[in-house]
């Protein structure tokens, strides 16, 4: 762990760095038992597992007239920030370089950053002009010749502005701004629970894919494994790799008890709002294993409970802090019928 943050107590991103670290520990896994026991859920709690600071590879800042950073906790009110402990340093070494792009792009709005293997994938979003709905007026030729320079001086891979491509330095797999886990360690810690609690199976179904975080790895272990996502794009890299993928909407038009009970595992990724309608189906099906992702304690507590309504058990559930300092909490929850 590094110092605290001089920017803490500040910046709306952290709660808790100025808690002692095992009283957090605590307190997180306390924050799971709590929901699990809400719908009356008894099962082997794991050790957290924690993803130190100065890993996260990806996030969004916000920029206006002078500022660069995030906002006060719960105030629209930029803070303006030259460090961040929770970024990979690469990540950390461009906020001032950014600050200084964003005074020339002007206005207000955010850019999203994602620090990869090769360099910075780029995407910046201004805001209309306050009142109004048009597009951003096109970058003027200096802005372009400053994104350049920008581009050609600092290892970035791709720069985009308001969804136009303006630099690229090599053939991208995915799509600007795309969903990945915020951390290369949390994403192997969630890949490795995922692959453990669908030992055996020899045919999978990925839902809420996303970009295969859990797809690739099990296609490479010879799994037979079909995704399942909103995101038409992600699907279409999926599809390049060569692994079966269809765009659904989950919420909407969950696969049914039928559609599911054709393979030996389901894995579920959903966001917070988790996985109602789905996991009704999932009760009525007859999969074998189930491996649940959830990133909101509660929802995950409430789907649990109507999987363990339909017959499944709950073998244990283990708590990944991915967004450390902050209130939430990763789980992933392994069920067997």
């Amino acid at each position: 762990m590094t110092e605290q943050c001089p920017f803490f107590g500040l910046c709306g991103g952290c709660d808790f760095q100025d808690m002692p670290f095992d009283a957090y520990l605590k307190m997180k896994t306390d924050q799971v038992k709590k929901a699990l026991a809400h719908k009356a859920i008894d099962t082997p709690i794991d050790p957290i597992i924690s993803i130190p600071d100065q890993t996260r590879r990806r996030v969004t800042f916000a920029y206006a007239p002078g500022r660069f950073g995030f906002n006060e906790k719960k105030s629209h009110r930029l803070i303006d920030i030259t460090a961040c402990r929770l970024l990979v340093p690469e990540l950390q070494a461009f906020i001032r370089p950014l600050k200084a792009l964003s005074q020339k792009i002007g206005g207000t709005g955010h850019v999203a950053v994602l620090m990869t293997d090769i360099g910075a994938d780029i995407a910046f979003l201004t805001d209309p002009p306050k009142g109004k709905k048009k597009k951003p007026s096109r970058p003027s030729v200096d802005l372009l010749e400053d994104i350049s320079v920008f581009c050609q001086t600092l290892p970035v891979v791709r720069f985009v502005l308001n969804g136009d491509l303006i630099f690229q330095a090599v053939q991208m797999d995915t799509p600007s701004n795309v969903f990945l886990q915020p951390s290369v360690l949390g994403e192997e810690t969630l890949i490795r629970l995922v692959m453990d609690g669908v030992q055996g199976a020899r045919s999978a179904l990925d839902l809420f894919c996303g970009l295969g975080t859990f797809t690739v790895p099990m296609h490479k272990a010879g799994i037979t494994v079909t995704g399942y996502d909103i995101t038409a794009e992600s699907i279409a890299a999926l599809q390049k790799r060569g692994i079966p993928a269809e765009v659904r909407d989950l919420f909407r038009q969950p696969l049914t008890s039928e559609e599911l009970g054709t393979v030996d595992a389901v894995v579920l990724d959903p966001a917070r709002a988790g996985a109602d309608a789905l996991c009704r189906q999932l009760a009525d099906s007859d999969v074998p294993k189930v491996v649940m992702v959830s990133c909101n304690p509660s929802t995950f507590a409430r789907d649990a409970r109507t999987l363990l309504n339909g017959g499944y058990r709950l073998n244990k559930v283990t708590p990944v802090d991915q967004f450390i300092f902050s209130r939430h909490i990763e789980l992933v929850g392994v069920f067997e019928k």
